[in-house]
């Protein structure tokens, strides 16, 4: 009966659908400005001083490879700031969400929409969200022209491009096409080449263009990142479980409209499990295009009604799960904040208008390179690769303290991503210029010394 009263219920034409996309990425506007996720605050810092001048992965640090700080600057307009980005994502949202209305119809745009929104609730506008923000579109196209075929291939670039673990998606679907096909030409089709070919040129440009990324950064991430990542939660797994279990329903069945979709899904669960990393933004394309599949045959069947219901309550009702920030004092304009964890310092700096006087985002080489310096079982030559990495660390995290100055220093003495004792404190060592301000939280704080400096905290 349920069932019957939703196929005859008036149907959404084109104009309301696009009201319905537009009014979704207004509200998830609403919600996102001004506070930003962790890694998006980070890479909206480090965007702006890369405008400034700064060189990538010289002056910033960071592992991921240089096309999310393209787009950070894209999506900003040019002038990256929490505002500006969030909106610049929710534009990306809409035309996304217009595109689907063109090529699968007005409740398969509206669908996509608030899957968009509800897959990125909690980590708007990260990596693996903004892949399924521009990947969309592709996975949900039916026949199309070469030349529009062409413009969605570019169009998903932007999202699967920007880490290799996330081609596994775009991978999943065109095998899947394939198969409902029973013939290999779909692979052929302009999308995939497009994208195949943009993957290489955008690979040949790093090379070209930042060399230090190939030949320092990935061998640097390969040797001390292995301690970053949480343990896989339990609903992760269940999730998963749901998901494939949907999807091989709808491949079971060789459903043509949902098959590609389902694959997808697949593929994005293939990306989570091999990025190994079990972050809960690392699920967003998997939760995200399963929740379209669910919500397009919900009007058909009530268990994928159900589901959906169920994959839209797990991302609503669960957090972040984000470590607090340290507790900067009232009145510092700028701090260098030594932690192992992103969250010590952003979003809190971009949202209080604070400089964070280090080019890291975390002091991320230090957790793998002390264990490994510290590690009986590691060769010899790991040794002492890992104890010159942990010399050149700390010199450049005292000269970027000793050059720039900041008015107070807050040294983290929690042991997060560690997996053995190690004291910051006595890493970092005296800085000439600085005195003993006291402790805030698990930081110590170090203030330099003269009349600008900021009050002591209590300990």
């Amino acid at each position: 009966m349920q069932l019957d009263k939703i196929r005859n219920a008036p149907q959404l034409d084109g104009a309301g659908s696009a009201c319905a996309v537009a009014l979704i990425c207004a509200a998830t506007f609403a919600l996102a400005r001004n506070h930003p996720n962790l890694d998006v605050a980070w890479l909206i810092d480090a965007s702006g001083r890369w405008l400034r001048g700064a060189i990538l992965y010289r002056d910033i640090v960071e592992v991921n490879p240089p096309l999310v700080f393209y787009e950070t600057v894209g999506l900003s307009a040019g002038s990256p700031s929490p505002n500006a980005y969030a909106f610049g994502v929710c534009v990306a949202m809409a035309l996304s969400g217009l595109w689907i209305l063109r090529l699968r119809g007005p409740y398969a745009a509206v669908a996509a929409t608030f899957a968009m929104a509800i897959a990125g609730i909690h980590n708007f506008g990260q990596r693996d969200t903004l892949a399924l923000i521009f990947g969309l579109p592709m996975l949900m196209r039916r026949r199309v022209g070469a030349a529009e075929g062409v413009a969605l291939a570019l169009w998903a670039f932007l999202g699967f491009g920007l880490k290799p673990y996330l081609l596994c998606i775009p991978v999943a679907d065109a095998i899947a096409r394939a198969w409902l096909a029973r013939s290999p030409k779909p692979l052929f089709s302009a999308p995939y080449i497009v994208l195949g070919l943009s993957c290489v040129a955008y690979a040949g440009a790093v090379a070209v263009l930042y060399p230090l990324y190939l030949s320092h950064m990935v061998p640097l991430g390969r040797f001390v990142y292995w301690l970053y990542g949480v343990p896989l939660s339990g609903r992760s797994i269940v999730l998963s479980a749901l998901i494939a279990f949907v999807s091989a329903i709808a491949v079971i069945d060789r459903r043509a409209e949902l098959v590609p979709l389902a694959a997808a899904a697949l593929g994005a669960l293939a990306s989570f499990y091999l990025q190994g990393r079990y972050w809960s933004y690392h699920f967003a394309p998997a939760l995200g295009v399963a929740l379209v599949m669910t919500l397009i045959e919900a009007r058909r069947s009530r268990p994928f009604a159900s589901i959906a219901a169920l994959l839209c309550a797990s991302q609503l009702f669960s957090g972040s799960g984000s470590s607090p920030s340290a507790p900067i004092p009232p009145g510092v304009r700028t701090v260098a904040i030594l932690s192992s964890q992103v969250s010590a310092a952003y979003p809190a700096v971009v949202e209080r208008g604070i400089v964070n006087d280090t080019r890291y985002p975390a002091l991320w080489v230090l957790p793998g390179a002390w264990s490994i310096a510290n590690d009986p079982k590691r060769s010899a030559a790991d040794r002492a690769k890992a104890r010159s990495l942990l010399a050149e660390q700390r010199s450049t995290i005292r000269g970027d303290i000793l050059r720039e100055r900041p008015q107070l220093v807050m040294i983290d003495t929690t042991l997060a991503n560690f997996d053995r004792m190690f004291r910051m404190v006595d890493f970092v060592g005296p800085l000439p210029g600085y005195a003993d301000a006291g402790r805030s939280g698990s930081f110590v704080l170090l203030a330099r010394r003269g009349a600008d400096a900021p009050p002591r905290a209590g300990r």
